[in-house]
């Protein structure tokens, strides 16, 4: 499930499930938004005759894919750290708790 909204029409933000996990997008939907953004301004640059801002474009989408792609790498990568028996780290909610209750413990 995933949460519309975002900076580009039809951007996809991945919401929690009902165990509370988030599902993230795959690296064709990631990759799908990014070309939806660079397509929608290379086409309006393109029915304006601005070559220079074509150019400019295509330069910027081949350098966020190359960004964009290194860092699906590491996503992916940390996910299967995480599947290999990794212990799962507390949310921020309960090392909040954690917190609160450490401070309870000493004397007053």
């Amino acid at each position: 499930m995933y949460v519309r909204g975002g900076a580009h029409r039809g951007a996809r933000f991945p919401a929690a499930n009902a165990n509370g996990k988030v599902d993230m997008r795959t690296r064709d939907d990631v990759i799908g938004s990014l070309e939806g953004v660079y397509r929608e301004a290379f086409e309006k640059a393109d029915s304006s005759g601005d070559r220079a801002r074509m150019d400019a474009l295509d330069f910027g989408f081949q350098r966020d894919q190359v960004l964009l792609e290194a860092l699906l790498d590491v996503r992916e990568l940390l996910s299967r750290l995480r599947e290999d028996g990794a212990p799962p780290e507390p949310s921020l909610l309960d090392k909040a708790r954690a917190i609160r209750k450490f401070t309870r413990l000493g004397p007053r």
